[in-house]
């Protein structure tokens, strides 16, 4: 039986950046990562790719939506789908370089792609192997979730989380979004823009409290 001063269940952020500093002070250590790849949300469906579709649409809006006299610009090409195939390069590489070739350098620690299930204070089994361990971080992260909204079932075929919103293949016509996250405002921003036919409309349940903070301040 394998045995780990500390174990780190999770392969996002928060569970790498413990592994490089346990590794930095030559603890044993041994990380689990279940389902998604390694590096979380950040990098696969979170602030790498939104940002970078951020990005290339506010070029193509400060193309298309021009406020000075005496200047103006064409848009040659506006391909969706490549732009996505962009996206999901660099992705690749960022995961590649920050991640995956970081923790191969790591000399104290040992990565297991598996669900981790604890079995005693001290042991884990992991792919039918039991392992155990001094001192454990949970670090799992969160998964979207669609909440029991009345008649969400009628409309179930059309719901994204923000991993769906990242592969869709073409800019949707309309779109409502539910929720006051910062996800919420990427894809509010990422999907702004009359010039492209989009008409985004978003939904908090706070809405009229921050109107009137607004207000308050005006």
């Amino acid at each position: 039986m394998e045995n780990y001063d500390f174990l780190v269940i999770g392969g996002g952020a928060a569970g790498f950046a413990a592994a490089l500093k346990a590794d930095e002070l030559g603890v044993r250590t041994l990380m689990v990562n279940r389902g998604g790849p390694i590096g979380g949300t950040c990098v696969n469906v979170g602030c790498v790719p939104t940002k970078y579709l951020l990005t290339a649409l506010e070029l193509k809006r400060r193309t298309l939506v021009n406020h000075y006299s005496g200047l103006s610009f064409t848009l040659g090409e506006f391909d969706f789908e490549k732009l996505l195939g962009g996206k999901d390069e660099l992705v690749t590489k960022l995961r590649k370089e920050k991640y995956e070739r970081v923790l191969e350098s790591l000399e104290n620690v040992d990565y297991i792609n598996g669900s981790a299930r604890f079995i005693s204070n001290c042991e884990i089994a992991v792919n039918g192997e039991k392992i155990r361990f001094k001192k454990a971080l949970i670090a799992t992260g969160a998964k979207p979730r669609i909440l029991a909204i009345d008649s969400v079932e009628e409309v179930e075929d059309r719901i994204l989380t923000h991993i769906e919103a990242l592969e869709l293949k073409r800019v949707p016509d309309s779109v409502v979004i539910i929720g006051g996250g910062p996800k919420r405002w990427s894809l509010l921003r990422s999907s702004q823009g009359r010039e492209q036919g989009n008409s985004p409309t978003e939904k908090h349940k706070d809405n009229a409290d921050r109107r009137a903070r607004a207000d308050n301040r005006a």
